[in-house]
């Protein structure tokens, strides 16, 4: 079993990794996070549910890890918000199983939280090896945050490689109480006055592996999720517009990925590569969109558990 939280020393740092992947590419994140040096006593979470019931393997491989295993299907936001709450250090870093940071990331998370920012990221670099649908999935999520990246204020951070003051998140934890969705939880920080912040020592390489199938799907399922998310407290004419806006998607975002990737020269030959990927994962993310605005609910699968009621 895992060691109970209150026998460990107080943690200088608390890591959340939600699992998204599985297994196997877990079990590399985790070994990454192993071989993290000079930060002191480090507190690693895993929160997951049964999508991945063979993550319970895994306790006996890593002892000094904290698994908890959330019963039922659960939203990504909802895992997020789950290991988020159970974190006991100052500084609590979030991300997920197909990211491996280098030996010197949680050191660099600490040093760039000395100063006063609310939330720190950095970024996210390709790990090589994959085929042209796994490049076009990083390209689309997170050319925006490949090397180089300047220091600075910066208006989004990704939830795959973020920190947080937990004073800060203390303080809009009615916010996230539930599901973390970090757009909602960024904008909270700025409207308080908190800042966010890039620190390029603070990187991590990225990579999954997935079928076409499954690619398209998770591509439609998130526009579906980010139309809703918009389409909840806006006004019905406004959802016709975005609605409406849903057909440009697809060259908007294919559009982003190559700005992003002219300061990126590494990923030139990447982008074209997977281009006819990006194009239809794209179109897939804009199909989503437009079905979210119209319905004003997320796919099944990414929908929140309904809450018990209340008993009179």
């Amino acid at each position: 079993m895992t060691p109970s939280p209150s026998a460990a020393p107080a943690p200088a740092l608390s890591i959340v990794v939600v699992v998204l992947a599985g297994r196997a590419a877990l079990a590399e994140c985790l070994e990454a996070l192993a071989r993290q040096r000079d930060v002191g006593p480090v507190e690693t979470i895993v929160a997951f549910d049964d999508r991945n019931p063979d993550v319970d393997a895994l306790p006996a491989r890593f002892p000094d890890v904290r698994f908890e295993h959330l019963p039922g299907r659960r939203t990504y936001a909802e895992v997020r918000a789950a290991g988020l709450a159970l974190a006991r250090a100052p500084v609590v870093a979030l991300t997920e199983d197909h990211c491996h940071p280098g030996p010197g990331w949680a050191r660099a998370v600490l040093d760039a939280h000395a100063a006063s920012h609310a939330a720190i990221g950095g970024p996210v670099d390709l790990a090589p090896g994959g085929s042209a649908l796994d490049d076009a999935v990083y390209l689309l999520d997170y050319a925006r945050y490949a090397s180089p990246l300047a220091e600075g204020p910066a208006p989004e951070l990704t939830d795959c490689n973020v920190s947080y003051r937990r004073e800060a998140l203390e303080a809009i934890r009615p916010l996230w109480r539930e599901e973390f969705h970090e757009p909602r939880v960024h904008a909270a920080l700025a409207a308080r006055g908190d800042s966010l912040w890039i620190a390029p020592a603070v990187a991590v390489r990225q990579q999954r592996r997935l079928t076409p199938g499954g690619a398209l799907w998770e591509r439609y399922a998130f526009g579906r999720l980010l139309g809703s998310v918009r389409a909840q407290d806006a006004p019905v004419g406004r959802r016709v517009v975005l609605a409406l806006a849903a057909a440009a998607i697809p060259a908007l975002q294919v559009l982003r990925v190559l700005g992003h990737v002219r300061r990126a020269p590494a990923l030139r030959g990447v982008a074209v590569r997977a281009f006819p990927w990006m194009l239809l994962l794209a179109t897939a993310w804009g199909c989503g969109e437009l079905v979210g605005y119209v319905t004003g609910t997320p796919e099944a699968s990414l929908a929140p558990r309904p809450r018990p009621r209340a008993s009179a």
